[in-house]
């Protein structure tokens, strides 16, 4: 049997969630997954300028189409999306889309599977909760 969290606890968390759904996938991916809030072209990680106004106006629109070359992070902003979306809004189902099976399970998939390892790294609570 577990334990039931402090009431304390569960502001904190509804304060945090709250915040995230305001702030977008950017913000969660920064504090939920570890993610540096910059973008380091020396590192290849971080946060990119597009990754952060996509985020924007998908909070503002609830909506977002990206089209971009290879290689800018698109697959790493839907898999923040995807996770930011079902921390967010649970319980909820959210439907994905691409432009081949390949690219879905060779790139998306792989991607989701890595940043929710991450999430399990970083924030294990939440990370085992889907």
């Amino acid at each position: 049997m577990t334990a039931q969290p402090a009431i304390d606890e569960v502001a904190k968390a509804r304060a945090q969630i709250q915040r995230w759904r305001e702030g977008g996938p950017a913000l969660f991916a920064v504090e939920a997954l570890g993610v540096p809030e910059k973008w380091d072209p020396k590192k290849k990680e971080g946060v990119t300028e597009q990754q952060r106004r996509a985020s924007g106006k998908l909070v503002a629109k609830r909506r977002l189409s990206i089209r971009a070359g290879k290689g800018v992070g698109k697959s790493a902003f839907l898999a923040w999306t995807i996770l930011w979306f079902h921390t967010c809004y649970f319980p909820c189902k959210a439907g994905c889309t691409a432009p081949t099976a390949t690219q879905m399970s060779d790139v998306l998939w792989a991607e989701l599977a890595m940043w929710h390892r991450r999430l399990k790294e970083t924030m294990p609570a939440l990370g085992e909760k889907f």
